[in-house]
């Protein structure tokens, strides 16, 4: 046997003992319990919208029906002419008990090149408590969800507290397999992270934050260029001296894919965004690709039945760790019968990961950007106008 190929099996053992610590972390972090806030800071929770969709009500709504003594809610939108306005005054009128702030934006009075940052810097006034928690419109959380999130800041070190989050909801091969790139990868492979070191980035499912430490950081206006607004907030946090929190509280996220190009292009933007902040770390995700590597040594392998072998013991490990996640609750059973497709799924995923070096072009919200090397992006299409 060749030098190469006992460097290669080792390889592939190497990203088997991922998968398996990947698993067992989750596992570990699923089944944490939720810390809640005692003495509770007052939340200001910032909505941005954009648009509508089937369930945006049902998501707009569990932002205002929390278990939590102090709060407001923002929502705010680029314009009047926001298809989603409506479904937010009518949220307002019927919650009467929780204080809602409906914000409509002037684009004549934006500045920047992401739109969910130029809507956030004009409900930012508005904003009237100490924690500031700002997530995305297509979140949907349990009335447990901002205790959860605000027991963190009981310590005075802790800056920012995020979220991860899950998918639910679609009901195709597309919702399935960006299904599968969160609950199967992005999931654990935080976790993986966050075992080896400490947090240092945040996500859009959750990122709240401490008025004055979003003051040091410049504010929202600081994050009004950049791509990955959510990683560049925790980021700066952390590196001004605070703690960046992950919750124990996992998101669920309403899954929207409807096409293989809805996929395709969102997987890539988020390929592309990981590379440029995070560029040595996405290059060693390569040995997190594991039915990829096992495919390509089945092409070079001295002998089938050696091949063979690799790839069967990896594709039983995967499969049978997908299932683990869905019996976690990760993973949900709605996405159970595309799981046959997992390996093809893979395969692209690696092609994702290939295409995030050799361009600096991304899509998001219909609009075409190039992305600096520093994180920074400019509009390749005219500005879409506001959703009408």
């Amino acid at each position: 046997m060749s030098v190469w190929t006992v460097i290669a099996q080792i390889i592939l053992a190497i990203s088997l003992l991922y998968l398996l610590a990947a698993f067992v972390a989750t596992r570990h972090f699923l089944q944490a319990r939720h810390g809640i806030a005692q003495d509770v800071p007052t939340v200001s929770v910032l909505k941005p919208v954009r648009g509508n969709h089937s369930q945006l009500a049902q998501a707009l709504t569990s932002s205002v029906r929390q278990h939590y003594p102090h709060y407001q809610v923002v929502f705010g939108v680029e314009c009047d002419s926001d298809t989603s306005l409506p479904i937010i005054r009518k949220i307002a009128q019927e919650n009467p008990q929780c204080d809602i702030s409906v914000v409509v934006g002037d684009p004549d009075k934006a500045a920047g090149s992401n739109g969910k940052i130029r809507t956030l810097c004009q409900m930012y006034p508005y904003a009237k408590h100490d924690i500031v928690v700002i997530s995305d419109s297509d979140m949907l959380f349990t009335p447990e969800y901002l205790a959860a999130v605000a027991a963190p800041f009981q310590d005075k070190k802790v800056g920012a507290v995020t979220c991860l989050y899950h998918s639910v909801g679609g009901n195709n091969l597309a919702a399935a397999w960006e299904a599968c790139a969160i609950d199967l990868n992005f999931v654990p492979s935080v976790m993986v992270a966050r075992s080896l070191s400490e947090i240092s980035f945040a996500f859009g499912a959750t990122m709240a934050v401490r008025r004055h430490v979003l003051e040091q950081i410049g504010g929202l206006a600081a994050l009004s260029d950049y791509l990955a607004d959510d990683y560049q907030l925790g980021n700066r946090v952390f590196r001004q001296g605070y703690k960046v929190v992950l919750s124990d509280y996992v998101v669920a996220s309403l899954n929207h894919m409807h096409t293989f190009r809805d996929y395709f292009l969102h997987q890539l933007r988020w390929a592309r965004t990981y590379r440029i902040c995070r560029p040595y770390g996405y290059f060693f995700s390569l040995i997190t690709h594991t039915v990829s590597l096992s495919v390509l040594f089945a092409c070079f392998a001295p002998a089938w039945p050696l091949a063979l072998s690799w790839l069967g013991i990896v594709l039983g490990v995967r499969w049978a760790l997908a299932c683990g996640y869905m019996r976690l609750g990760l993973h949900a059973a709605e996405y159970r019968r595309y799981l046959w497709t997992l390996p093809l799924f893979d395969l692209l995923s690696t092609l994702l990961w290939s295409l995030a070096f050799i361009g600096d072009t991304v899509v998001w919200g219909g609009q075409r950007f190039r992305v600096l090397c520093d994180g920074r992006m400019t509009p390749l299409s005219r500005k879409i106008k506001c959703l009408s």
